[in-house]
């Protein structure tokens, strides 16, 4: 194809127009030029380019000034003599799509060297917005086509545009997380919304003024659609005052654009708006065209509705009843009356019941073609409501309407026209669906519950779920009595038996006996169904407290009331309002009994039984028997179905605390559970009654295993004694065994079809520790002997029967894998193949898993390692390392082992609890509970050290393993007979196709010695001394205190293996404050476990040394290395550090003189004191001026001025002091000395020196 450009050949084409040209003006007088409708030259765009759209509408803006080129004028000309037809067909055929990717399509359509044909032109400036150009392009074709393409465009806009705010709002196109919904449904606003481009108002008055000529009523539609999405409420106003004006023959002075004008608010719903368009006075109703009244009847409805004016509304009654008495509605005006109806149906459920009925008896029923459109429009408009299913308002609204209509019809003596028959299907089909649905509302009371997290697509799919109107509605606005027996006898019986069985829904409308018995003598065949729901009403009004007003008229304002909120603060079942339920009940039952000759269904009975009692009471015998009769001539079905929610209650309500508390029994725990044991003996006796070797088939004998086992486990759990859980738990398995038993004799008559697995499958079950598979939550499985018997029970079958069991029991194992706990389906797995056989081919699915899970196993062990020698003793504590041992590929593919080592959390932000985060196993808790599990009987556990998550695997000797340090476990032997390590056991999870499966992964069983109450000291490396001594109180009370604090890696020794601490003429008392494992370390080679411990050796001098004495500090016993250790004593306030060498020489501890020289002392003391009282008496104002100048503060008011001014105090005014003040004065300079010389930096809490100087100064004066 030859592709050079288009300029090449342009001076032949120039020749060839302007020949055409000069012809034609020679024919033709010259027209005024006019604008070219087309861009006047090729615009031509390379292949890859891509234009953005503001180029692309400054090329078509600069091929069009250029029309003053003689060569593009002559195009124009061709154009528009040869294209316009053509043109119009092209435009009818465009799609209007406004977004980059069909500008995108527009531009590429052509080629690189080719112009744009005038189709395209005209659909690039509609995709850009350039009305101008639209309307020129329009007005360039004949009035009927410009019109017809107007048309199409406003059309086509309609569909492809957003309002403003909606565009904004959606969500961005382009993959957008947001897309999706959490759960990943698509997102409601992706799809065709993307695709849509937004309008604005100038867009929208832009197009307007773009119209060839003013507008028709035919353009109603699209031109409101493109209203409500370019102006909406927000540009109403302004909208408004230029309709007012005048828009393209909309509005203005003219009685043509009057009549547009409200018919175009009409179709906007903004009718109320139109009054200055529509005759509203009387006297001008009679010069009015029909369709104006029509619209007037529309403007006084939804202005009186909106505004709750009963007077709009009577308006618009009196515009009704005009039109009927004028006869304004003839044959040729079934469409217009067709719109009178609509609105007529939207009037007459805003006016008074009254009035309504008046207004239909003068105008319509006299008139049988209108009385019948009448109906069809209501019945059309019905079934247009009960499509809205989420709309109970519009529905409930729309059943009155009808019933009013109804009632009117009932109260004429002639028959009712056939299309009443529509109106009473409309409520039959509200009616059967309420009743069919079971309840009076929604259950909405837990959508915006904050503290339950649920994905978005949840709360969408609640709220978009069909409602059922309520029955009180649904019995307001049923059919009159009297018009129902004008129907036909089959929908008639239909209206009644649906109007009863709605009527016995709700529990606020009572209905005797006599009235049902006068019914079903009326109707019989409905007996035993209309006596079930009678049933149901009955229990449902005495379990069902009646509704608080205050909570009715809230919801009925659109507020949500919980179920917790309604029943908040009610009266518990009393036993005595509990037994007039029992009496009546029976009564009932007797009645109902009698009226039904088919017996009526044992799980409804049962279940009103279980439903008038307390949720808190256990059922008491005498109770059953009033009801039921004895179990001996109990129905079987009914005792069946009462020791079925028996076993549920007791398992799950009765034993909850919650429950007990919110019945208001006040029970303690233990009277609790000694109500729970009064309810299983009570079912185990109408069992044993009631389900009798003689008489009981095999399903029963299953329910009476159930029943026996889970009585014998939740004794067991309350410590019975021994015989009579054991008795329990053989009478169960001998029920189970007799199930089976009772079922393989009747194989033989069974078809193929019939075989069941039950009595084998159940019977495992409880073998394996649950009558439940959902219960199975621990191994308490059965010895093998007890599982065989289950394999031998499906052998002994005759026949094809025994490999037929055994081949369905073998694919259970693997259909019911999913199912299983994670924690028991490996057991569930080795114990299924016990039953069946390991080789049985049935059981490919459960062999293939139970080998994954070996072959798992094979590749991880626990290993326990005895952190040195294996004598340990049973005095002191020694050290185990649990370590991980895998291989390198499974550490790989489960991204490490960290995760045994911490809890999961189940926070989501915000506060909010995931459900499934909630399920998660807590592992470093559950791994610590197995560990005191299996040591605690024999072990003391000092501690237990986890490794923190971060842990890095070691590599090992062997080939591919590592091993991943867990736990530091600090033990002590309770006893000597103690000779092994039991087997530790780490709950490890793992996914395969059923799901997550544990696998129990167990340590090897270590041998130690622990005969000895002593043993050699552990390993401790790296072992930190610290010894402080504190020999302050050796002058008065001859006692030293050393403080020794060490440091290592592994098991510090106690201080008898660690230290020579006896010293002569000392007794020494020593405080151990234990061994501690700080932290459990590892640095991908070795492991290590950081230690601590201190002790007190207090030293007190013996009673008969004398004189000074040098104190050693303990001494390390030889052979036990030290990495370092360092000495410090107190002088006086001062901790001071000690060379090794010093601290080997010892302290010397300075001794009081010897009592001899204290008594001498003391008298010649006493001698002087009493001279200096004379002298003291003689010159008593000397020694008091000499003393306050004595005494004086100190200058500076440090610590150590303080101290030594106290001191000074204590010695001069020691005559003034008595005991207490002495005592107290003592107590201030330890205190001092305590906070500021003691410690590094003085204490928060440090006194006050300079506040006690000055107390005590005064004091001295």
């Amino acid at each position: 194809m030859n592709t050079k450009p288009l300029s090449y050949c342009l001076p032949v084409l120039v020749a060839l127009l302007l020949a055409a040209a000069s012809a034609v003006a020679q024919t033709n007088p010259p027209a005024p030029p006019a604008p070219p409708a087309v861009p006047p030259g090729p615009i031509i765009v390379p292949g890859d380019a891509r234009l953005t759209p503001e180029e692309l509408k400054a090329r078509i803006e600069e091929r069009r000034t250029a029309s003053s080129n003689p060569v593009n004028a002559v195009d124009a000309a061709v154009v528009s003599i040869t294209g316009t037809n053509d043109l119009a067909a092209e435009i009818a055929k465009l799609k209007f799509e406004r977004t980059p990717e069909a500008l995108l399509q527009a531009v590429k359509s052509q080629q690189a060297d080719a112009a744009l044909s005038a189709a395209e032109s005209f659909r690039i400036a509609v995709l850009l917005g350039d009305w101008t150009a639209v309307g020129a392009t329009l007005r360039k074709l004949p009035p009927r086509d410009a019109t017809r393409a107007y048309t199409r465009l406003l059309e086509a806009l309609a569909g492809a545009s957003q309002s403003v705010a909606d565009f904004y709002r959606q969500t961005p196109r382009g993959g957008s997380p947001g897309m999706l919904e959490e759960d990943g449904e698509p997102s409601a606003r992706s799809g065709s919304a993307a695709k849509a481009s937004p309008l604005l108002s100038a867009d929208f008055y832009a197009l307007l003024d773009a119209a060839p000529a003013d507008l028709t009523a035919a353009q109603i539609p699209p031109l409101a659609a493109l209203v409500k999405i370019a102006i909406g409420n927000a540009g109403k106003k302004d909208f408004l005052v230029r309709l007012e004006t005048g828009m393209r023959g909309f509005g203005g002075p003219t009685p043509e654009g009057r009549k547009l004008a409200a018919q175009l608010l009409s179709a906007l719903d903004w009718i109320a708006d139109a009054g200055p368009y529509l005759p509203l006075e009387r006297a001008q109703w009679d010069q009015a065209e029909t369709l104006q009244l029509v619209l007037t009847l529309e403007h006084f409805t939804q202005t009186g509705i909106q505004k709750r004016d009963e007077r709009q509304l009577r308006r618009a009654a009196e515009v009704c009843a005009f039109m009927m008495q004028t006869s304004r509605f003839g044959d040729g005006e079934r469409g217009l009356f067709r719109q009178a109806t609509d609105r007529f149906v939207k009037l007459l459920p805003a006016l008074e019941p009254a009035d309504a009925e008046q207004l239909l008896r003068e105008y319509f029923l006299t008139q049988p073609t209108i009385l019948n459109d009448l109906l069809l429009a209501l019945g059309e408009s019905g079934q247009q409501a009960q499509r809205n299913q989420t709309d109970l308002n519009l529905r409930g609204q729309s059943l009155a309407t009808q019933n009013l209509l109804l009632r009117v019809l009932a109260a004429r003596k002639s028959a009712p026209p056939e299309s009443v028959n529509l109106l009473v299907m409309n409520w039959l089909t509200e009616a059967e669906t309420t009743y069919r649905s079971g309840e009076a509302r929604p259950e909405e009371e837990d959508l915006d519950n904050p503290f339950i997290y649920r994905p978005p697509s949840y709360y969408a799919r609640r709220r978009n779920q069909p409602k059922v109107v309520p029955p009180e509605i649904i019995l307001t606005n049923a059919p009159p009595a009297a018009l129902i027996r004008r129907l036909n006898d089959g929908l008639a019986q239909r209206v009644k038996l649906t109007r009863l069985k709605v009527n016995l829904m709700d529990p606020k409308e009572p209905m005797t006996l006599e009235t049902l018995a006068a019914y079903l003598k009326e109707h019989p065949g409905y007996e035993r169904e209309l006596c079930q729901d009678y049933l149901a009403a009955w229990v449902k009004k005495r379990s069902v407290p009646p509704e608080d007003p205050n909570i009715t008229r809230m919801r009925n304002l659109g507020y949500v009331i919980s179920r917790q909120q309604q029943s908040a603060g009610g009266i518990p079942l009393t036993r005595l309002r509990q037994n007039k339920n029992v009496a009546d009940y029976r009564e009932l039952l007797a009645a109902l009994r009698a009226l039904s000759p088919e017996p009526l269904p044992p799980g409804a009975i049962v279940q009103g039984f279980m439903v008038i009692h307390s949720g808190a009471e256990v059922y008491r015998a005498a109770d059953i028997e009033a009801i039921f009769g004895p179990p001996e001539k109990m129905n079987r079905a009914e005792l069946l179905q009462l020791l079925t929610g028996m076993r549920t209650k007791l398992r799950e309500q009765w034993r909850d605390p919650q429950t007990q508390q919110q019945a208001g029994t006040n029970r303690t725990e233990e009277e609790a559970k000694d109500e729970v044991s009064r309810g299983y003996r009570t079912a185990l006796e109408l069992a044993r009654r009631g389900l009798t070797e003689e008489n009981a088939d095999w399903p029963q004998f299953i329910v009476r295993g159930q029943l026996f086992f889970d009585a014998s486990e939740f004794e067991f759990a309350r410590q019975v004694k021994l015989t009579e859980y054991v008795s329990l738990r053989d009478e169960a398995f001998a029920s189970y065994r007799r199930a089976a038993q009772i079922y393989g004799a009747r194989v033989p008559e069974l078809a193929r079809g019939q075989w069941t697995l039950e009595p084998y499958q159940m019977w495992f079950f409880v073998m394996l520790g649950a009558s439940d598979l959902s219960q199975l939550t621990r191994a308490a499985a059965r010895s093998d002997p007890g599982l065989s018997q289950i394999g031998d029970a499906m052998r002994a079958l005759p026949g094809e029967a025994a490999e037929g069991h055994l081949r369905k029991f073998g694919e259970m194992l693997g259909t019911l894998l999913s199912q299983v706990p994670g924690n028991m389906r490996q057991r569930f797995l080795s114990a299924g193949l016990q039953v069946v056989g390991a080789d049985h081919p049935s059981a490919a699915i459960a062999q293939a898993a139970l080998k994954n899970y070996e072959e798992l196993l094979d590749e991880v062990a626990l290993r326990v390692t005895l952190d040195g020698p294996a004598r340990v003793g049973h005095r002191q504590p020694f050290g185990v390392v649990v370590s991980l041992e895998h291989t390198r590929q499974l550490a790989r593919e489960s991204g490490g082992f960290g995760k045994y080592l911490q809890n999961a959390t189940a926070q989501r932000p915000g506060g909010l609890v995931n459900p499934n985060l909630a399920a998660q196993a807590n592992y470093r808790d559950n791994f610590r509970k197995n560990i005191h599990a299996a040591l605690e009987e024999t072990f003391e556990i000092v501690g237990i050290t986890f490794h923190d998550a971060t842990v890095r695997p070691i590599d090992l000797p062997r080939e591919g393993w590592q091993s991943t340090p867990l736990a530091y476990l600090l033990l002590r032997a309770k006893e000597a007979a103690v000779d092994r390590l039991p087997s530790i056991q780490l709950d490890m999870d793992f996914s395969d196709t059923s799901g997550q499966v544990v696998l129990p992964v167990r340590s090897q069983v270590e041998p130690l010695d622990a005969k000895d109450p002593e043993a050699p000291a552990r390993p401790c490396a790296d072992l930190a001394l610290t010894f402080s001594m504190d020999e302050r109180d050796w002058r008065r009370d001859g006692r030293v205190v050393v403080e020794v604090s060490a440091k290592a890696m592994g098991v510090i020794p106690p201080h008898t293996q660690l230290f020579d601490f006896e010293q002569a003429g000392f007794t020494v008392e020593v405080t151990d404050n234990g061994l501690s494992i700080n932290e459990f370390v590892s640095d991908g080679k070795t492991t290590q476990a950081r230690a601590d411990r201190n002790w007190q050796f207090t030293y007190q001098r013996q009673k008969d040394a004398r004189g000074a004495a040098v104190l050693q500090f303990p001494a390390v016993k030889p052979g036990i290395p030290v990495a370092s250790a360092e000495y410090q004593h107190y002088q006086d306030a001062d901790l001071l550090k000690l060379e090794p060498a010093a601290a080997a020489a010892g302290i010397r501890l300075h001794t009081a003189t010897s009592r001899t020289l204290q008594i001498a002392g003391w008298l010649g003391g006493l001698l002087l004191v009493a001279a200096a009282v004379w002298f003291w008496r003689r010159s008593q104002k000397r020694h008091a001026a000499q003393a306050t100048e004595t005494l004086a503060l100190p200058a500076e008011l440090t610590p150590f001025s303080v101290v030594a001014f106290l001191r000074r105090l204590h010695h001069e005014r020691a005559e003034q002091l008595d005991d207490a003040t002495r005592e107290k004065l003592r107590a201030e300079i330890a205190a001092i000395e305590a906070a500021y010389f003691r410690a590094a930096t003085p204490a928060p809490t440090a006194p006050d020196v300079s506040s006690i100087a000055r107390r005590w100064w005064e004091w001295a004066r």
